[in-house]
């Protein structure tokens, strides 16, 4: 990480579906994760029966990602699901350390 600017990019896809997909390129901390509250505001926008956050390409995941992910949660109707996958390594064992498994779904 050093002294450069964090790298992310968010595309949502399947808006018009029962399951939108927001995924996550790059880094996602403090600097970045409004980039993702901004991709899942969009999602949340046609009151999806899921969410579904694509992790596969993302590097890092901070608390600032982390508190984005239970904002969503939050804000899906209580039987939605909040569907994190494919993290990498590193990033589900930030999901592990956070317990976010016991409130979301993650595929492998």
């Amino acid at each position: 990480m050093g002294n450069s600017p964090a790298v992310c990019f968010i595309q949502v896809t399947d808006l018009k579906t029962p399951r939108p997909v927001v995924a996550v390129v790059g880094e996602l901390n403090s600097a970045t994760a409004p980039l993702l509250a901004k991709g899942i505001t969009a999602a949340l926008d046609s009151s999806p029966r899921d969410l579904i956050v694509d992790l596969t390409e993302t590097s890092f995941l901070g608390s600032a990602g982390i508190s984005v992910i239970l904002l969503a949660r939050k804000h899906l109707h209580k039987h939605a699901l909040v569907v994190l996958r494919h993290p990498q390594p590193f990033v589900r064992r930030m999901l592990d350390a956070c317990q976010l498994d016991t409130l979301c779904i993650v595929e492998d």
